[in-house]
């Protein structure tokens, strides 16, 4: 990876001034200019912010290889791709063994127990958005091609078939719930998140293979590996040059598909054990009414 420039150091915003007011939302940008690359972020010593950091300087590290493109083509290759490498770097970041590493733990040995609740805890980050994410832009798309008359009756009833979800009073078309996401009035598509949390694992599975990892996908930590910090620069200096398909067959050396196997095998262990868990259980709901609760 490349050290960040001068230039970064000097006019990135790290911690929120004391004497300002300044809106701490996480931004990064290039500039445009040489090697002027910035980041906003009012750090607090967390490992929420930990993590965050880390899936910024993923994003820092793609707009600085792939500066040396045509400024037409400085982005990534899908507007996907942004967020599933940033989103790898967290990947490791986030294992106990990183973290043992670098100090955080005493210990970075994983026992059962550790292992269940670590997966638990990433499968509440990644596998608790992807159905809360292809439900909006399902609505977006009807909505889009004037297929529904009905917008509220049609959002809770895509709510309900993908996460389970029904309001708690009943609802007419004098409402309109989709408009409490902001992604919604500020018409900001949801696909490219539900892809890049598809996509990172993919990248993550090659990447872990170029570092020589040996053992489950979960706990593999690619830092150190020039390897595979080769492999991915291979990937950000493309930026938007070729078709995101064929930038991924090139970094996979598959199909250039999309492939979700790699994120089930992440999450092979805690499936195992809430299918252990569960026994006969029912799993799912019924369709019922959308529009309130029963």
């Amino acid at each position: 990876m490349k050290r960040m420039t001068p230039e970064f150091w000097h006019y990135s915003v790290l911690e929120k001034p004391e004497v300002e007011a300044m809106e701490c939302y996480t931004f990064a940008w290039p500039m445009c200019v040489d090697d002027d690359f910035r980041l906003l972020h009012c750090t607090v010593p967390t490992q929420e912010d930990l993590v965050l950091l880390h899936h910024m300087m993923g994003n820092m590290q793609y707009f600085q290889h792939y500066a040396n493109q045509l400024f037409a083509l400085q982005w990534g290759a899908n507007p996907s791709f942004h967020e599933a490498i940033g989103e790898v770097m967290e990947l490791s970041v986030v294992t106990p063994k990183h973290l043992h590493k670098i100090g955080f733990l005493d210990k970075g040995e994983n026992d059962t127990e550790t292992e269940i609740n670590f997966l638990m805890f990433m499968a509440l980050e990644k596998i608790a958005f992807l159905p809360i994410s292809y439900p909006i832009d399902l609505w977006r798309w009807d909505v889009f091609r004037g297929s529904v008359n009905k917008l509220n009756d049609r959002w809770w009833q895509l709510r309900l078939q993908y996460q389970g979800l029904c309001p708690p009073v009943r609802r007419s078309e004098t409402d309109f719930d989709p408009g409490a996401k902001n992604h919604v009035p500020g018409d900001t598509p949801q696909i490219r998140h539900f892809f890049s949390y598809i996509l990172q694992f993919q990248l993550q599975e090659v990447l872990c293979r170029e570092a020589g990892h040996v053992g489950p996908l979960h706990t593999c930590d690619i830092y150190g590996s020039h390897a595979a910090g080769d492999k991915l620069v291979g990937l950000l200096r493309l930026g938007s040059s070729m078709p995101w398909q064929d930038a991924l067959a090139r970094m996979t050396g598959g199909s250039g598909k999309l492939d979700a196997r790699p994120l089930l095998n992440y999450f092979a262990p805690l499936r195992r054990h809430i299918r252990d868990s569960l026994g006969n259980s029912t799993i799912g709901w019924t369709s019922g009414d959308h529009n309130i609760c029963p």
